[in-house]
């Protein structure tokens, strides 16, 4: 997808803005990575994203609706779900611009996602304003993670005067049938364990059963060439989150 990365950065803090009012399905709370499935374009040629409910009578298959957005054949994409001849994707490029949307079922064709160990989930994983780094544990079979979400970075605006907020997760995995989950506790706390963030700063994290009302909990799942993570709301300041759709780093 060369063409259309411009175009799809462009709109990407816009599109924030109108998620809300899309329908249901498509909306940024409504993702289950659990249920998530991976899908191929198929074409033919471009296939233009189709806007959600933010504009009167979408989503539908029409020209009205369609968006300057577009994927190609060949593009790999992670299906939220389908409704009425439509299926509501997410694409994330190799160099972790996203854009999520409806596009024609017709266009695309499901995949099986590719079995995969440890070695997999290695390596930087990114989105807008946010990294997740996988490196190997200390032990064999385990997973380091590492990330770190900005909420305002990429607007100047909001840059200028300081109002970014930051939030940091960390923590040792083990991948059971490519899912994981895990918490973030205080140092020192009863089931935690000490690590450190992606800054180097000292943090702990804890079992996920054991999250409290006020802990960051975090779910992750590696399906095929995406990194699928859905958080709490609670792992960092206001509007801070890491849920969303992840691609390798490719350059």
């Amino acid at each position: 997808m060369s063409g259309p990365v411009a175009t799809i950065a462009a709109i990407v803090v816009a599109a924030g803005v109108a998620q809300t009012a899309r329908a249901e399905l498509c909306a940024f709370d409504a993702f289950d990575i659990n249920s998530a499935t991976l899908a191929r374009v198929r074409g033919p040629g471009r296939v233009a994203f189709i806007r959600g409910a933010e504009m009167s009578g979408c989503p539908a298959a029409v020209q009205r609706c369609r968006e300057k957005a577009y994927v190609v054949a060949g593009d790999t994409v992670v299906v939220r779900g389908m409704k009425a001849g439509l299926a509501c994707v997410d694409y994330t490029d190799g160099r972790g611009r996203s854009h999520r949307n409806w596009l024609p079922r017709a266009a695309i064709v499901a995949v099986p996602p590719a079995a995969g160990g440890t070695s997999s989930w290695v390596g930087d994983w990114r989105r807008p304003e946010t990294i997740i780094r996988v490196t190997p544990g200390k032990t064999s079979g385990r997973l380091a993670l590492v990330g770190q979400s900005t909420y305002g970075a990429s607007d100047p605006a909001l840059a200028a005067r300081g109002a970014v907020n930051v939030g940091d997760i960390a923590a040792e995995i083990v991948p059971r049938n490519d899912r994981a989950a895990f918490g973030m506790g205080s140092v020192g706390a009863k089931n935690a364990t000490g690590i450190k963030d992606f800054g180097g700063n000292p943090t702990a994290f804890i079992p996920y059963a054991a999250i409290g009302a006020d802990d960051c909990g975090v779910m992750v799942r590696r399906l095929g060439p995406y990194l699928l993570v859905r958080d709490n709301n609670r792992c960092g300041g206001l509007n801070v989150s890491f849920s969303g759709v992840y691609r390798r780093r490719s350059g």
